[in-house]
C-alpha cells in the first residue's frame, strides 16, 4: 500500500507522527521523546536561566523531522519501498535494554542523573534550612552561587561530553562500519 505525500505531511505536523505513518515506528518515537525531553529540560532550567536554549530546540526538531518525514517518502517511492527497515537514528538498539545488568551505558546515565539530583535536592533543602544559624544574605549568596553557577556549569559539560561521545561513536559501530565496507567492495 503506497502512502500519500500530503497525509504523511499532515501527520508530520505532530512530530513524529509523519515517521510512524510511513512505518518508521523508532524514529517517530524517538522524535517524540526528544520534544517531550526539551519542554521538560526548558521548564527544569528555567529559573537557570537556560531554558531558552531549549525552547530553541523545539523548532529545531520539528523542522528536522518535517523535512526527514518528506524526504523519507520521497525515498520510499523512489526505491519502491513499503515496509521500510526501522532502525532508528539516535539511539543504538540496546538502549531500549532497561535491564541494568544487560545496558550498563544506560544504568551508568540513571545512576549520574539520580546522584546529582538528589545530591542538589538535598542542596537546597539544607540551604532553606540554614537560614536559622547563618545570616539570610550569605544563604541567599550559597543558593544563588549553586544555580547560578554550579548547577549551569555541570548541565553544560554533561551536554558537552554527550556530544562528544555522539560524535566520536563506539569503537564497535565504527568497526561494522569498516567491515560494511570492505564487503561492498567486495562485492563489487
Amino acid at each position: 500500500m503506497k502512502k500519500s505525500s500530503f497525509i504523511a505531511f499532515l501527520f508530520s505536523m505532530f512530530p513524529g507522527c509523519g515517521l510512524m505513518y510511513l512505518g518508521y515506528m523508532k524514529k517517530g518515537t524517538q522524535i517524540m521523546f526528544m520534544i517531550a525531553a526539551s519542554i521538560f529540560l526548558a521548564i527544569a532550567t528555567g529559573s537557570m536561566g537556560l531554558g531558552w536554549i531549549f525552547v530553541l530546540m523545539l523548532p529545531a526538531i520539528w523542522f528536522y523531522q518535517l523535512f526527514d518525514t518528506l524526504h523519507s517518502h520521497r525515498r520510499m517511492v523512489r526505491q519502491g519501498i513499503e515496509v521500510p527497515e526501522d532502525d532508528g537514528f539516535f539511539f543504538p538498539q540496546r538502549f531500549f535494554v532497561l535491564k541494568p545488568v544487560a545496558n550498563r551505558s544506560v544504568a551508568k546515565v540513571l545512576a549520574f542523573v539520580l546522584i546529582g539530583l538528589g545530591i542538589y535536592m538535598v542542596s537546597q533543602s539544607l540551604l532553606s534550612q540554614m537560614h536559622h544559624f547563618l545570616p539570610w544574605r550569605m544563604v541567599d549568596a550559597i543558593r544563588s552561587t549553586i544555580s547560578g553557577l554550579i548547577v549551569p556549569t555541570i548541565v553544560s559539560i554533561i551536554l558537552i561530553v554527550i556530544g562528544v561521545k555522539l560524535l566520536k561513536g563506539s569503537k564497535t559501530d565504527s568497526g561494522k562500519e569498516q567491515n560494511l565496507d570492505m564487503q561492498t567492495k567486495e562485492d563489487e
